[in-house]
């Protein structure tokens, strides 16, 4: 909970607004503790964090669907979302890359800003630059 708390606190002062954060483990010992740190940013914060959950498995993982923090998303199969229709032969995809944009958009479109997108995602000259960031 205190690195989550960190990044939280981190991407806060570098001016970020909203942050969405999900666990596709499912595991109800980190899922609880992620919540945690975002009620804790959300109380001390300028940003506002979100957690993204299924409504088939808000009364599973101990939610009611109505918490100002919950981003509820309808049912999709898992098939359907991971559909991707044509991929830029140059394309490696990072975290929050063109794949991971572009569902967000799909499920929770007022998240998305689309005059921020950089055309084509992290390819070529930027990819490069990131990895280089990174080093």
């Amino acid at each position: 909970m205190a690195c989550i708390g960190e990044y939280l606190e981190n991407l806060d002062r570098f001016g970020f607004k909203r942050v969405v954060l999900f666990n596709d483990h499912g595991d109800g010992l980190h899922i609880s503790a992620i919540v945690e740190a975002i009620k804790n940013a959300n109380r001390k914060l300028e940003l506002q964090a979100y957690w993204m959950e299924y409504e088939y498995e808000l009364k599973e993982h101990g939610f009611s669907g109505e918490e100002d923090y919950i981003l509820k998303l309808t049912d999709m199969p898992f098939e359907e979302m991971f559909q991707i229709s044509k991929m830029p032969e140059d394309a490696l995809d990072v975290h929050a890359g063109a794949f991971e944009i572009a569902t967000m958009r799909e499920i929770y479109t007022e998240a998305i800003r689309e005059n921020a997108l950089i055309p084509n995602g992290y390819v070529g000259d930027c990819f490069l630059y990131w990895c280089t960031a990174l080093m």
